[in-house]
Order: C-alpha cells, then structure tokens, then sequence
C-alpha cells in the first residue's frame, strides 16, 4: 500500500487502504495521519467523511451495534475500527472490536487487541497503572458488569485514575441499558394517574424509578434467586399490601 501511494501521489485511495490496513493492526494513531493526508488531496471522500468528519452518515459505533445484532461480526468489527482511528481510547469501540473479532473466531486477533488496548491504556499515566484494568477488562468482556463496577467504584474512591473509571463506568452503563431497556415511564405514569387514588405523577415516577434500580441489581446479581417486591400503600384511602415474585 505505501508503494502504491508513492506512485499515486495524487490519488487518496491508496493512502486511504493503508490507513484501514493500519486499523486491523491496531494502529490507529499511524492509521489517522494517514488519513488526515488522504484528506488534503479528496475531502469529500466517503471513507474519509465517515471516519474524520463532518459526519454525513450514521456513527461509526451505531453502524456497528446494528452489524452486531445482525450477526454481522466482519462489517462490526470494520465500524469499531473507524471509530478508533478517530479516539483510540474508546471504551466502546475497543471492547465491542475484541467482542466481535472473538465473534469471528479471530482469538489471536483478539488478544492481540486486548493486549493492544491494555499497553495503550497503562501509556496513559502512572495512576492508570493502579488500576486493575485486567481484571476489569476481562470481567467486562466475559459479561460480568457488576464485578467490574465494584473495581471500579473502589479505585475511584481511592482517587486512582478518575477520568478513566469514569469511561469504564459509562460503559457498563450502556451495556445495562441494552440488556435491561427501561419501559416508557410517561406512559406507565399516565395510566396510573387514571387509577382512582392520591399519588401524584412525582411520587409515581420516584416508583417506577426505585422499582427498576431493584430489578436491575437483583438481575446484575445473578444469583439465580427470585426478586421479591413488596408493595404497601394506600388505594382509595384503604391501606394495602402486595407481593410480586420476579
């Protein structure tokens, strides 16, 4: 590719390959200056756009969660690449990329760019390095968020690396919400307001809102055991109970 570009001096293309080509090597800082010198000689490249912006099409990381729930691991793993020229250290890009290469059954690829992630994260700084980012990152990758979150939550505390949890944290964020997406509270809350009773559409959402933080630390949990509800207050000025086994 770099001899191509050498005899094609004017034509982006072939500096744009060689900054894909960098991307499946995890070199992404290399794969960048390579396309930011495509882009002086055709700035309205597609590839180009797509990667560098100004955005004209769906974000990168967008068009790879649609790849993934199509089963689409090749083309996901092509999007979390684009996305990482641009921000190397995006947690979701990296870690969706890994997910995806294993969805291929490219493991020495995978761990390639785990290792890969892992040296360009500890490059960071010394309080990075205090960080059990091993351990958090494999936790994170075998689907075990709440482990990870505990990690986490324990070096923030202890002020190690804040910035850097933070974008952990966000990412298990994300990842819950996927597996566990939140009904419509407006809607619940409008029929509740039709139910004869004195809870005003603030105390209903504070429900909804409580209701769902326990469903989802009991499903984080995994434990197997049902989660029990108890309910108790008052309906047409009669006070009740209810119990609800999930």
């Amino acid at each position: 590719m770099r001899e191509a570009s050498k005899h094609l001096p004017d034509r982006a293309e072939p500096l744009i390959e060689l900054a894909l080509a960098l991307a499946t090597q995890s070199r992404f800082a290399e794969a960048r200056q390579i396309l930011e010198q495509a882009r002086a000689l055709a700035p309205t490249h597609m590839l180009i756009r797509h990667n560098l912006g100004p955005q004209v099409s769906i974000p990168p990381c967008e068009l790879a969660l649609l790849f993934l729930s199509q089963q689409n691991y090749a083309f996901a793993s092509n999007e979390y690449e684009y996305a990482l020229i641009s921000n190397p250290l995006d947690v979701h890009a990296q870690l969706g990329r890994i997910k995806a290469l294993r969805a291929q059954g490219k493991h020495e690829k995978a761990q390639q760019a785990l290792t890969d992630y892992i040296s360009l994260l500890l490059s960071e700084g010394p309080d990075v390095a205090a960080l059990p980012i091993q351990q958090v990152i494999s936790s994170l990758l075998e689907g075990r968020n709440q482990a990870a979150r505990q990690l986490l939550e324990t070096m923030r505390q202890a002020q190690y690396a804040e910035k850097q949890a933070d974008q952990f944290i966000d990412y298990i964020n994300a990842e819950m919400d996927q597996l566990h997406p939140l009904p419509v509270a407006s809607r619940i809350v409008e029929q509740s307001l039709k139910v004869p009773g004195d809870y005003s559409a603030r105390e209903l959402e504070l429900l909804i809102a409580l209701t769902l933080q326990a469903v989802i630390k009991g499903m984080e949990r995994g434990d197997g055991e049902k989660l029990n509800l108890i309910e108790v207050g008052s309906g047409c000025g009669q006070v009740h109970g209810m119990r609800n086994e999930m």
